[in-house]
């Protein structure tokens, strides 16, 4: 749907894009070089700190450690940054569905990849509760492209990519009488207008 001026409210964690939130500023995400945190990561790639700086292969890191055979703290270290790995490729594989049964049966709904979330007032506690960490919630003013949907839908983390593609339509299409109200998300094409920081 199309919004003018419509008040909606974004809760944002520090990224590459903080520095655009300024009250005043205006965010532009129509161009084509924009994208959000959801662009495709580069998973091939990891560094340990407690053992190397250097970027290398994660699973080159995996091998030489198990051929070296740790002791307990070191293996309890592989295991908790294997887990975080395994973690962000299974969001990577979710955004993959997501996007790829968009572009083919939805594609006039705005991207994943493009958009920026915002939520309603009466959704903003839910959402600063969901999401992890330290956020900074700003009160901005939407014209654009806006598209309603829930969280509820997203494909659960594990699943199968054939299972998450299925999953996926019911992100695209909503029945918003099978999910709860504080899920709703909408995700917007536009231009946005920082008002203020809340």
């Amino acid at each position: 749907m199309q919004v003018v001026n419509k008040k909606m409210y974004h809760l944002i964690k520090d990224n590459k894009f903080s520095h655009l939130w300024q009250e005043g500023s205006i965010i532009d995400n129509t161009k084509d070089n924009f994208t959000n945190d959801r662009t495709i990561a580069n998973f091939d790639y990891a560094t340990i700190e407690e053992f190397d700086d250097e970027y290398q292969p994660f699973y080159e890191i995996i091998n030489y450690f198990i051929e070296n055979k740790p002791d307990r703290e070191t293996m309890e270290i592989l295991l908790e940054h294997a887990q975080r790995h395994i973690h962000l490729l299974q969001i990577n594989q979710m955004e993959l569905a997501l996007e790829e049964v968009r572009r083919q049966f939805y594609p006039g709904i705005v991207s994943r990849r493009q958009a920026i979330w915002v939520c309603d007032e009466n959704q903003i506690e839910y959402w600063d509760n969901e999401l992890p960490g330290q956020k900074n919630l700003f009160e901005v003013a939407i014209t654009g492209d806006m598209f309603k949907t829930s969280s509820a839908f997203l494909p659960p983390l594990g699943l199968s990519y054939n299972d998450s593609l299925k999953q996926a339509h019911e992100y695209w299409h909503p029945d918003f009488h099978k999910c709860d109200p504080k899920t709703i998300e909408y995700l917007v094409k536009g231009k946005i207008k920082v008002l203020k920081k809340v």
